[in-house]
């Protein structure tokens, strides 16, 4: 099966790794690094070995469901999940925007072995469109993963100005469902090298 998106060839079907409802695509013309499952290495960065509960894919979902920042453009936030993904594809850049709580633009990824990435999209968190890269290109450049840490933990992030680098988990957090890498941006485009999927769903 190939799938032609402008001049980035989508090459080879990811069998079996989620709901029949969904499909992923594997394999870009983007440089790729490490291979799946087994961590990487870029610039002298060493992700690590993975086990069963992570995952060195790193899923940048372009539609979800919930509220939204009010400070997100409305041109974004009226678009669908797929018409986000093809604008990413077309500019080969991000938009980064301030998470929920933060004042740093970032850029938001969501890591998950594939069984994960099927429960995100079964239970309506997110749809199943977007581009995946990979833990030691995010690293690379600045990224990272959150902090899930008590409230009380979270405002001395909040005071070193850091809040865009944790989660809060108190009683009314709602973002215990995801194991979240973001890249803080002070630029309003963000081209990320290390694409090594593009996540589509079915629309057949």
């Amino acid at each position: 099966m190939t799938i032609e998106h402008g001049d980035l060839p989508v090459v080879e079907k990811l069998e079996n790794k989620v709901s029949e409802e969904e499909t992923i695509i594997w394999g870009t013309d983007w440089p790729r690094y490490g291979p799946v499952g087994q961590g990487g290495r870029v610039d002298g960065i060493a992700a690590g070995l993975v086990g069963p509960a992570q995952s060195d894919d790193l899923y940048h979902f372009t539609g979800r469901n919930g509220d939204r920042p009010s400070w997100v453009p409305a041109d974004i936030q009226q678009m669908t999940a797929q018409q986000r993904l093809e604008r990413i594809l077309k500019e080969r850049r991000f938009r980064a925007f301030a998470p929920f709580g933060a004042r740093t633009a970032c850029v938001c990824f969501s890591e998950g072995p594939a069984d994960h990435l099927g429960h995100l999209i079964r239970t309506g968190r997110f749809s199943p469109w977007g581009v995946v890269t990979s833990r030691a290109s995010l690293l690379s450049i600045g990224g990272g993963a959150v902090a899930y840490v008590p409230d009380t933990v979270y405002e001395r992030f909040k005071g070193a100005g850091l809040e865009h680098c944790a989660v809060r988990t108190g009683n009314s957090s709602v973002w215990m469902h995801e194991r979240e890498w973001r890249l803080p941006s002070s630029e309003e485009g963000r081209a990320i090298g290390g694409l090594r999927a593009i996540l589509m769903g079915d629309v057949s």
